[in-house]
């Protein structure tokens, strides 16, 4: 067996860059940027006001100007005003350009009206302060043109999508997410609308792991195959033919009907390992062609989903470009003892204390079939082999399988 830093070490060698492709600017939330956002024009692109008011030039007008005859008003989306007698002012809408000629906007709230003389007339109120530029988002401001936004790669939010829409891009280039088949092996296994019967439970590990793939971005194909050996290797040549990601449970261990391991060799998968020094998932097997990576979990709910969310979503990451190697680090809420030399992954609940410290306490199960457990906790937390006692308040890495809010 190797160790779970070799083999994570062996799994991240063979990620290689996603293809580059272009989806709709509404189709891509959650995917990975591939392409700069640049700036294709000045942001704001004209000086903006940002409060309704009066606009007004104060190095004409002085300081100590207090009223001002209107000369007319500037809307939002209009163009600008131009013409404007010296020593009048505009009315002015928040979002509107500011028209050349005026460097300040005073508040209609600091501001009295009157009509004088056939004139519509704006005072500045005495206890209210003026000063150049107040009121005004200057152009140029937030960014000039050219300028990078957003720098690949990154996960695109909401925010992103934004920013976006505002340079103009209908058509963004992202990262494909592989292609990805999820395989569930044993004939005990039943279809979930089944009703099983007393030796037979229904399949959930492909759903489980199908929701740990759609929630990193990507689809997937589910494939029931039968433990029987030539089937078994007629299905998985064509799957392994076709996709980029195969991710296959059960079948992996020692048993007589445990056929995935030889199969996958006679199928042209190259085995780099096979059996881990860890828990759950010690019989984990990985492998790779040209153009498939191969991920064989055990049959086990808790192995398998342990084995994905420490090796084959951070394999994802890195395809995609994106930061897999940083390790988000919290401390045991209680001790623990564990006395096999292995690395252990134990399902842990975290919460933030009033410091920004996170702490793990343990879900404890009864095995690795107890997958029940899972939804009592958020995370793993993964104790390395070099000891039996971990105590209280010492800090290790943990693995999150929920998105944290």
């Amino acid at each position: 067996m190797i160790s779970v830093s070799e083999a994570a070490r062996l799994v991240l060698n063979t990620a290689k860059s996603a293809k580059i492709t272009k989806v709709a600017l509404e189709n891509a939330l959650g995917c990975v940027l591939a392409e700069p956002f640049i700036a294709d024009r000045d942001f704001p692109p004209f000086n903006r006001a940002t409060m309704d008011g009066i606009a007004i030039d104060v190095n004409i007008t002085g300081e100590n100007k207090r009223s001002f005859n209107v000369a007319g008003i500037q809307a939002a989306g209009t163009p600008p005003l131009t013409g404007s007698a010296p020593n009048s002012c505009i009315e002015i809408m928040t979002g509107a350009v500011v028209p050349e000629g005026f460097n300040t906007v005073v508040r209609y709230e600091d501001l009295d009206f009157s009509v004088s003389d056939q004139a519509n007339v704006a005072t500045i109120r005495q206890d209210v302060e003026v000063k150049t530029g107040q009121n005004i988002h200057s152009k140029g401001k937030d960014c000039l043109k050219n300028d990078v936004l957003v720098s690949p790669p990154c996960v695109l939010s909401p925010a992103e999508l934004a920013i976006a829409a505002t340079i103009g891009k209908t058509q963004i280039a992202v990262y494909e997410f592989p292609s990805v088949a999820i395989v569930g092996t044993g004939d005990e296994l039943v279809d979930v609308d089944k009703t099983p019967e007393l030796y037979q439970i229904r399949s959930s590990n492909v759903y489980a792991l199908q929701a740990l793939i759609q929630q990193a971005g990507g689809q997937s194909v589910i494939f029931k195959v039968s433990d029987d050996l030539e089937p078994l290797l007629n299905a998985l040549q064509e799957i392994v033919n076709i996709f980029n990601l195969v991710i296959i449970t059960g079948g992996v261990s020692k048993g007589k009907f445990d056929h995935i391991p030889g199969v996958l060799e006679r199928a042209g998968i190259e085995k780099k390992f096979h059996g881990v020094a860890q828990r759950p998932g010690k019989p984990f097997w990985f492998g790779t062609s040209e153009s498939c990576a191969v991920f064989a979990l055990p049959g086990n709910p808790v192995s398998a989903f342990a084995g994905a969310c420490r090796y084959i979503l951070p394999w994802l990451k890195k395809s995609m470009g994106l930061p897999f190697s940083e390790l988000i680090c919290a401390r045991l809420e209680e001790d623990v003892e564990f006395k096999p030399i292995l690395t252990l992954f134990m399902q842990v609940k975290t919460r933030v204390d009033v410091y920004g410290v996170i702490w793990a306490k343990p879900v404890r199960g009864n095995n690795s079939g107890d997958f029940i457990i899972l939804h009592q906790a958020d995370a793993f937390i993964e104790l390395p082999p070099e000891k039996e006692k971990f105590e209280k308040g010492e800090t290790f890495p943990v693995i999150y399988f929920r998105n944290r809010v």
